[in-house]
Parts: structure tokens; C-alpha cells; sequence
């Protein structure tokens, strides 16, 4: 959960949904509370990430001859 954890910098993400949504906001400290009052939440969000660096770390790892 390094980048839950870790001091960063804050991030801005821009989203278009296709239908109408209700969003929520939870700063760092309310996240981090919900993780620990959740367990199960925390370990579906950390293997997701986890996953999800393994398929960044695969496709940055073929290189530019995979560019035609």
C-alpha cells in the first residue's frame, strides 16, 4: 500500500461517465480510516493495484518495436 501510505503530491484526474453519477469525496485521512475500520476492503483495493502495476509494468516492458 505504498502509495496510500507514502507522502505525495495531490492528483487530479479528469472523468466523463456515461450516465448520471453521485460522487463522493474522502480526503487522505477519512480514506486511510475506512481502510482500517474495512480490512477486507483494503486487501481487495491493494491486490487491484497490485494487478493493475504488474499489467503497467508488462506493457511499458515491450518497447517500442511493438509501435507500427
Amino acid at each position: 500500500m505504498r502509495s496510500l501510505s507514502s507522502k505525495e503530491s495531490e492528483r487530479n484526474a479528469a472523468v466523463t461517465t456515461l450516465t448520471e453519477c453521485r460522487l463522493f469525496y474522502l480526503d487522505r485521512y477519512d480514506f486511510r480510516r475506512l481502510l482500517r475500520e474495512n480490512p477486507d476492503l483494503e486487501e481487495t483495493i491493494t491486490r487491484i493495484m497490485e494487478n493493475r502495476l504488474v499489467q503497467l509494468e508488462a506493457e511499458n516492458s515491450t518497447g517500442p518495436q511493438d509501435a507500427v
